[in-house]
């Protein structure tokens, strides 16, 4: 998608789990991701990621003001 100029699209997808099957539980069920690529300047004075340090098993997570806002971008993009 982003080789194509794309720069804010949803993408749903199956994802497979162990569990069992029953009235609460299916093994498959679908997940979607949105994403949006910002440019420099259109979100001023917002910071982007909590304190953290990235490891190999943890990478930083965006505050929840940007992902908030990140939302609801999304919900008005075309």
């Amino acid at each position: 998608m982003l080789r194509q100029g794309n720069r804010n699209f949803l993408l749903a997808g199956d994802v497979y789990r162990r569990d069992e099957i029953d009235s609460s539980h299916y093994p498959v069920f679908h997940q979607m991701e949105g994403m949006r690529m910002f440019g420099p300047g259109e979100i001023p004075g917002l910071e982007l990621l909590e304190e953290g340090e990235r490891t190999e098993e943890k990478q930083e997570k965006h505050t929840l003001l940007a992902a908030q806002y990140a939302e609801a971008d999304l919900k008005k993009s075309e």
